[in-house]
């Protein structure tokens, strides 16, 4: 699937779950070499859990439950999900 693909489904489902979604982008072979995906994954995590979501978008940082997330991916970024959760 490519990009646009996924960004229709991330805001269908956001609209029709009543859910934030956050679409993460990642850095890729062979310009990024292992582990560069997964310190992006981490990264984005970190941010979140020190409050980067409020700096970022105020409002979304109001609606955001970060107790009650969860991570997903496909393919290469299934991968990645896994082993930063």
């Amino acid at each position: 699937m490519d990009s646009d693909a996924f960004t229709v489904f991330d805001i269908t489902a956001g609209a029709n779950l009543n859910t934030l979604v956050l679409s993460v982008d990642y850095r890729r072979s062979p310009e990024h070499r292992y582990p560069a995906p997964y310190e992006d994954g981490t990264d984005v995590l970190r941010f979140l859990d020190h409050g980067g979501l409020a700096s970022a978008d105020a409002a979304a940082a109001r609606l955001a439950d970060l107790a009650t997330c969860f991570l997903a991916g496909d393919s290469a970024g299934a991968n990645i999900a896994h082993h930063v959760a």
